[in-house]
């Protein structure tokens, strides 16, 4: 090989080195702005349901908190959410989960885990284990049994008003 071959070589293989360099970083920071914009949707929509329950006295209905979503300002970054208001008491602790929503990433430096509003206001992400612990420590059998009924059946549409 003469010294114009092997400077061709080099710049192919510099210039295939950053593409893969360029593509990883993006993949890593859309992720890290899906992650963050999760977080801040999940925020307004906590707002909301704090503001609802300080006004009503309970929590807002499936119906209500639905017809919300879309006004959030980084809606599209929410992904699909799971709302638990029908199985919490009036006596459940500020801890408890009200609204998740499960993240998977396709990156190296984020973990899945959900998107999770507690009864006190605050948006946490937690890992997968995390999540899961918490949730079956919270979830009563009624629950459990409503979820993998309509999560089993294909053709199940869960209960919402007006259709």
């Amino acid at each position: 090989m003469d010294r114009v071959q092997r400077k061709l070589v080099r710049h192919v293989f510099t210039i295939c080195f950053l593409t893969l360099l360029f593509v990883f970083t993006m993949i890593n920071f859309k992720d890290v702005v899906t992650k963050r914009e999760s977080m801040i949707a999940m925020g307004e929509l906590g707002k909301f349901i704090l503001d609802y329950r300080s006004k009503m006295g309970s929590l807002p209905s499936q119906y209500t908190v639905e017809s919300v979503i879309p006004s959030l300002r980084p809606n599209a970054r929410l992904g699909p959410i799971q709302y638990r208001a029908p199985w919490i008491g009036y006596d459940a602790g500020p801890d408890t989960i009200v609204v998740y929503s499960s993240r998977d990433f396709n990156s190296f430096l984020l973990e899945d885990g959900a998107v999770v509003l507690t009864l006190d206001g605050k948006v946490h992400f937690w890992d997968e284990e995390k999540f899961r612990e918490t949730l079956s420590h919270q979830q009563s059998q009624a629950e459990i049994r409503e979820r993998s009924e309509v999560f089993s059946n294909p053709y199940s549409v869960p209960n919402k008003p007006g259709k």
